[in-house]
């Protein structure tokens, strides 16, 4: 908390193998002074083929004076895997006092796997620029997951406000993501998932419905769950795989799971 660096103002790391269950990463920055500040909590590199993990953690309000305002992954020929499971990214940001800045939440050029995490308000200042998420290289993948009015250059309306893909590729499965266009089926939405109060930065998802399911959120119970650790629990710890419509235990998208 309130750390900061010229890279990963919260955590810099280029050697792994690690782990990061339960963790915040609240108010760092990284700042060169130069226009190139990357990673406002976490500047990571994969190298000698090992994985870093992040499992229930809070990346908010971090900040970057370049690119990757939670997170910038560096690509790395024969680096490791990059996960984050069940984390929550919001209100992270990036700018430059010259020229645009990208991603928002994170800056990605190695492959990272992201599953049941939340990226809410989230803000670049390049447009189209990837509000939530940039991916400048690699092969990543998105499962469970929510984007939802994540900022590019202060604008929300079309999807490359929430992820910008410039190269490599990004598959997507199980997701809401705000004007998606891009992964048609693949059991994704672009409809309101419905948070508890978002201007309060409660992102649990509102049970409005369920008790004549179907829910009206249609991010509840509508997750891959060969992809999910039931008994892992939510980003609260709290059990992961709450049936509300009637079809099984299936975890909700996103990072938390509503209860009742």
């Amino acid at each position: 908390m309130d750390n900061e660096a010229e890279r990963g103002g919260g955590l810099y790391d280029d050697q792994g193998p690690a782990t990061f269950e339960d963790c915040r990463f609240l108010d760092n920055q990284a700042d060169d002074g130069d226009n190139q500040g990357l990673g406002g909590a976490v500047w990571h590199r994969p190298t000698q083929s090992t994985d870093l993990t992040f499992l229930r953690c809070n990346f908010n309000n971090n900040d970057a004076v370049g690119d990757g305002g939670g997170v910038y992954v560096i690509g790395s020929a024969g680096g490791g895997d990059t996960f984050f499971t069940n984390c929550l990214f919001y209100r992270n940001e990036v700018e430059r006092t010259s020229g645009g800045a990208k991603g928002g939440g994170m800056f990605v050029q190695e492959m990272v796997k992201l599953t049941n995490c939340t990226f809410v308000k989230n803000k670049c200042t390049e447009a189209d620029s990837g509000g939530g998420i940039y991916n400048d290289e690699g092969d990543s993948v998105l499962k469970n997951c929510i984007l939802w009015r994540n900022k590019a250059n202060d604008d929300h309306s079309d999807e490359e406000d929430q992820i910008k893909v410039n190269s490599g590729t990004l598959t997507v499965t199980n997701c809401c993501i705000e004007h998606h266009e891009s992964w048609p089926g693949n059991y994704n939405v672009d409809t309101n998932p419905l948070f508890v109060d978002m201007s309060a930065d409660n992102y649990v998802l509102l049970s409005t419905g369920c008790s004549i399911p179907p829910c009206d959120s249609d991010a509840i119970d509508e997750s891959d769950n060969n992809v999910v650790d039931c008994n892992g629990g939510d980003l609260r710890a709290l059990n992961r795989c709450v049936e509300l419509e009637g079809h099984g235990a299936i975890a909700d998208m996103g990072c938390y799971e509503t209860q009742e």
